[in-house]
């Protein structure tokens, strides 16, 4: 029998799909090779991220927020007036 714990944190479809829209905006016209290195992340993860679905601990979405000056709300949530129009997410 296999149990696997729930996690009441992790993300629901829609928002997965929301996050990894906003983490490409960030990304911009970077490979995900020269943003993960920027970021202080392996390729892998990052990819992970965008690819699979991968979902990000609280400390890498820190390091991107305060690597790419936003909001943390916003990276995360996609909830902050400040960063609602991100330079490459367009209007």
């Amino acid at each position: 029998m296999e149990y696997r714990k729930e996690n009441k944190f992790a993300f629901d479809e829609v928002r997965k799909e929301s996050f990894i829209r906003r983490l490409k905006s960030v990304i911009g016209e970077r490979s995900i090779r020269a943003a993960a290195k920027e970021w202080g992340l392996s390729f892998s993860t990052l990819n992970n991220y965008i690819t699979r679905g991968t979902e990000p601990s609280f400390v890498a979405m820190q390091a991107i927020a305060f690597a790419e000056g936003i909001s943390l709300d916003w990276l995360a949530f996609g909830t902050d007036d400040s960063n609602m129009n991100h330079p490459n997410e367009g209007p």
